[in-house]
């Protein structure tokens, strides 16, 4: 509760080169679930979120007492794709993760279409997703968004509506 939604096994670890941050991105992408479908023979089964939060301190010059914090963050977010249980015919496990992934997806999608209408959204805690990405997606922030869509014309409804959801 002090530090906002809780993720089972989270870790926040100092670094101090690029080799470190690497080697966590590493760690992660190991981590992450994937499972084969009809679809895709590695399908993301999870979300993928990695944090960088870098701390500017100025201090004194005689007592080394703080005299100003800056604190910018960078999100990098993978997420799963979404997903017609038709299609990939998911059964099980998976299909229970196709649910949660879909939700999850629908409800970034309620709060993106609330801040383009009202300029802002109430909609932030209503999924862990969005509770974790709603420092990026409100207030004093810059959000890029890459999307990856397949050139292939049995893909084109689903090409065409991850292109309107990124327009969004």
């Amino acid at each position: 509760p002090k530090v906002g939604t809780y993720i089972e096994n989270l870790t926040s670890l100092p670094v101090s080169t690029i080799d470190q941050v690497m080697k966590l991105i590493e760690k992660g992408f190991k981590h992450r679930s994937t499972s084969s479908t009809a679809m895709n023979e590695q399908s993301s089964r999870s979300h993928a979120i990695f944090n960088i939060t870098f701390k500017t301190i100025k201090r004194s010059n005689t007592d080394q007492k703080i005299l100003s914090e800056k604190v910018s963050k960078i999100k990098l977010v993978d997420l799963a794709g979404s997903e017609r249980v038709k299609t990939s015919k998911v059964t099980g496990v998976n299909y229970q993760e196709a649910i949660a992934i879909n939700k999850s997806l629908s409800m970034l999608s309620t709060v993106f279409n609330e801040l383009v209408e009202n300029g802002t959204t109430t909609k932030c805690r209503n999924s862990i997703l969005t509770s974790l990405l709603a420092d990026s997606i409100t207030g004093n922030s810059k959000t890029i968004i890459i999307a990856n869509i397949s050139p292939a014309s049995i893909q084109y409804d689903i090409s065409l509506q991850t292109l309107l959801y990124v327009h969004r």
